[in-house]
């Protein structure tokens, strides 16, 4: 890598993909350009994982096109039931966390090694409400 531009756009890249901004074909983009940038770097564990966080967008996208936009109660305990056992590839098991996570209201209840069973994972993450703190209300003197 050789100029600062270069270390500012790939900052800029990995970023993108990291939080999944764009398209899955824009994420496989913006690795094309990486390579171009630093081809060292998919040597590395960083540059390996966002191969596979970019490989868990094209299923995930697959997915949420087949899916629709909110799961199902079944579906979210399909998914759970899968992660814990350990089915599929690295990359299907992020794409189905993602989905997990964007369909219930605290995605960091189904983490919890409390609950045993698919279905109690699903009952008490859908059953959740997180709390959301803001700024204290202003008052008047």
């Amino acid at each position: 890598m050789s100029t600062r531009e270069d270390k500012d756009e790939k900052r800029d890249l990995v970023a993108k993909i990291r939080s999944r901004q764009g398209t899955a074909e824009q994420a496989e983009q913006w690795l094309t350009r990486l390579r171009d940038i630093d081809p060292s770097f998919f040597r590395s564990h960083p540059g390996s994982y966002l191969e596979r966080q970019t490989a868990a967008r094209r299923i995930y996208d697959t997915l949420h096109r087949r899916m629709g936009d909110r799961l199902s109660k079944d579906q979210l305990i399909e998914l759970v039931s899968k992660i814990q056992r350990d089915e599929g590839t690295e990359e299907e098991q992020e794409a189905w966390l993602w989905l997990v996570a964007e369909n219930v209201p605290d995605p960091t209840v189904y983490y919890r090694p409390e609950e045993r069973t698919a279905e109690d994972i699903v009952e008490h993450a859908l059953a959740s409400h997180p709390i959301i703190i803001g700024p204290a209300p202003q008052t008047r003197a």
